[in-house]
């Protein structure tokens, strides 16, 4: 799509406080402004999958040679379904995006894994959004979770995410993350889980998309029953030990890292950003990206590359070392089943695809071994026979909602 400048008479000055709602809004007149220059004309093209979020790449044809600045942006817009857009608002996804690349990033001076902002607008209100970022670039490439990563893409990907870490671990009582409330961690009852469980159930139970079996099955099921005794467990063991109380990506995983030619990485899609043990990060990514054997493989090293990369990094000089194998250890047996709740939440607030299907389905089931494998599963008790009779209500239940959810798309 192109866009070519208007005449002078023709010109109108955006309202850059409020965000877009279209692609078609993002005119050459719109990115002059943003940008302070003048631009002759503007070509967009969509990219991403756009399951929560509408993502365009803007190439700008400037009116004078412009070495400073890019060649091409990425902008993200709302989702244009109703039911994703009422769900982003509702979990504070979009405005948790926004306010990070806004608020926070310009003082991440050291990280070069996060693009940089220019210009950001979010809407309390219906839940539009607008940001402008910078561009990886036309050669990075997205990573894959169904074919998960290669040895270096993941030592790259942990080196990153732990970089990011150290630095909000270090910064933390800078930035007042506790204080802020859309920092907080989203609310997730056991009813709510069980909710979406029960769609992630319906989808998936038996059906010839997926490889789950029953052990897995019954795993995820024991979970979800016994949820909430694990938050409070969670949260006694964060209050006993806030030291590795950080901000998390919460969605950190291969569809959502860029690999450029010459190794560098961004992390991309920060919505679902907040505070909480900073390994989490490391358990959904070790346990949901990673195949199997891959990480049985690998995980020794990468939770050398994970501290070091927290700690400042090897051969540099440390002022104080912020966490440690053991404490690394320990916090991915804690959370070690955040693949199985993001794998549930996923099913539910996303737009569905053949492929999104076939991704959930896997990532919840690396996630089920990997659990067994740290066997932190001695503590979830059996499921009673009840289970059965309250699986089938929330089915129910969850049937009804996605109706509904279809309706107001």
């Amino acid at each position: 799509m192109s866009i070519k400048s208007p005449k002078p008479h023709e010109v109108e000055k955006p309202k850059l406080t409020q965000p877009l709602t279209k692609i078609e809004e993002a005119t050459p007149q719109w990115l002059s402004t943003i940008l302070s220059t003048s631009i002759t004309s503007l070509t967009s093209s969509k990219i991403g999958t756009g399951q929560m979020s509408n993502t365009y790449r803007l190439f700008p044809l400037y009116s004078s040679p412009e070495a400073s600045l890019p060649s091409s942006f990425i902008l993200k817009l709302a989702p244009l379904s109703t039911a994703s857009r009422k769900a982003a608002l509702r979990y504070g996804l979009s405005e948790r995006e926004v306010r990070f690349y806004s608020e926070l990033r310009p003082d991440l001076t050291k990280l070069t894994s996060i693009s940089k902002c220019y210009y950001s607008a979010f809407s309390p209100i219906d839940g539009t959004c607008t940001l402008l970022i910078s561009d990886a670039g036309l050669e990075a490439k997205a990573g894959d979770d169904l074919v998960g990563a290669t040895k270096e893409q993941a030592r790259s990907a942990v080196r990153e995410i732990a970089r990011f870490h150290g630095e909000i671990l270090r910064k933390k009582e800078e930035f007042k993350i506790e204080e802020q409330a859309w920092l907080k961690q989203i609310p997730l009852s056991r009813a709510v889980l069980g909710l979406m469980f029960g769609g992630f159930y319906q989808r998936f139970y038996r059906k010839d998309n997926n490889t789950l079996t029953e052990e897995d099955w019954d795993l995820a099921r024991r979970f979800v029953a016994a949820f909430e005794a694990w938050q409070k467990t969670q949260e006694k063991s964060e209050r006993e030990d806030d030291r590795l109380m950080g901000l998390n990506h919460c969605d950190f995983r291969m569809d959502n890292i860029l690999f450029g030619v010459n190794g560098e990485v961004t992390v991309v899609d920060w919505q679902t950003l907040n505070c909480g043990p900073v390994v989490s990060d490391l358990a959904y990514f070790l346990g949901g990206s990673l195949k199997t054997e891959d990480r049985r493989a690998w995980m020794d090293e990468l939770v050398e590359v994970y501290v070091e990369g927290v700690n400042g990094g090897k051969g540099e000089r440390i002022e104080s070392v912020l966490i440690s194998r053991e404490d690394v250890m320990r916090g991915l047996k804690e959370r070690a089943w955040v693949g199985v709740i993001g794998s549930s939440v996923g099913a539910m607030i996303g737009e569905r695809t053949a492929r999104g299907d076939v991704m959930l389905a896997e990532m919840m089931r690396r996630s089920c071994i990997m659990v067994r494998d740290f066997e932190a599963d001695d503590d979830i008790p059996k499921v009673s026979g009840g289970w059965n009779g309250w699986l089938l209500s929330i089915m129910g239940i969850c049937g009804r909602m996605i109706e509904l959810m279809g309706r107001w798309g």
